[in-house]
């Protein structure tokens, strides 16, 4: 003997656990594009950390040279050289 709510019944939870188990394909699959999102955030700042070290080293030679320039300038001008 068919009971046809309970067949419904059935039905719908069989729904809902594929609906469970998709849902928890799809937040494992979010969980990983996180991580490497978050890895690549990581080395994204390294880089850029490592660009501002650079460019303070190249403003820091700029200025060591300018320095020389005016140095050579003002001996040139006072005929030390």
């Amino acid at each position: 003997m068919e009971f046809p709510e309970v067949q419904v019944l059935e039905e719908k939870i069989e729904l809902l656990l594929g609906l469970i188990e998709r849902i928890k394909q799809e937040k494992e699959e979010l969980e990983g594009r996180l991580r490497q999102s978050e890895a690549e955030n990581l080395r994204l700042k390294e880089e850029i950390k490592k660009l501002e070290t650079e460019r303070q080293e190249v403003r820091n030679k700029i200025h060591q040279i300018v320095a020389k320039i005016e140095q050579f300038q003002t001996k040139s001008v006072q005929g030390e050289i």
